[in-house]
């Protein structure tokens, strides 16, 4: 797919990221999180919460990439530089299903490594469902399996895993 832009995610974008949000996790977590958290998710909760966590800074070290096609937002990918350390973090990347494995992701991966580079940060980190396929991704980006914890989300134990990049340039 050649005429995907990848570039900063302004304010506007706000309802394409949550139509990318709440879609990905319905079919990504179809067989991780029980159907009636799913179906629960909303649109426009999910534009209040990204409205106030990354254009009116409740998270102040937080960035995000938006990933378009044909004008239409198909993915995201939100990171930060990690409080008072050295440590980037990656928060999330989201392709809809239609448009994974086009390295979209990979796309919006290296736009996050590469802020966090541009800031002199050299660790990484991301932290996903075990049961979630995309850490195989994060594997394949040179990621090392360093913690595994439990999430509840919904009243449901989920497994998280956290890889960590010791060196990302």
């Amino acid at each position: 797919m050649h005429d995907i832009i990848i570039r900063a995610a302004v304010a506007r974008d706000v309802p394409g990221i949550s139509k990318v949000h709440v879609d990905t996790w319905r079919t990504t977590y179809k067989e991780i999180l029980p159907e009636e958290i799913l179906k629960a998710l909303d649109y426009k909760v999910q534009e209040e919460k990204w409205n106030k966590r990354i254009f009116n800074k409740e998270k102040s070290d937080e960035f995000m990439y938006v990933a378009l096609h044909s004008g239409e937002i198909v993915g995201f990918a939100s990171g930060a530089y990690g409080e008072g350390s050295d440590i980037g973090i990656i928060f999330t990347i989201y392709v809809l299903e239609s448009y994974q494995f086009k390295k979209i992701g990979f796309n919006l991966f290296t736009s996050i490594v590469n802020r966090l580079i541009s800031k002199g940060i050299k660790e990484m980190t991301v932290s996903v469902f075990d049961k979630n396929p995309s850490k195989f991704f994060y594997e394949k980006m040179g990621g090392k399996p360093y913690k595994k914890q439990q999430v509840i989300i919904g009243g449901n134990n989920i497994l998280e895993i956290s890889y960590i990049w010791d060196d990302i340039l």
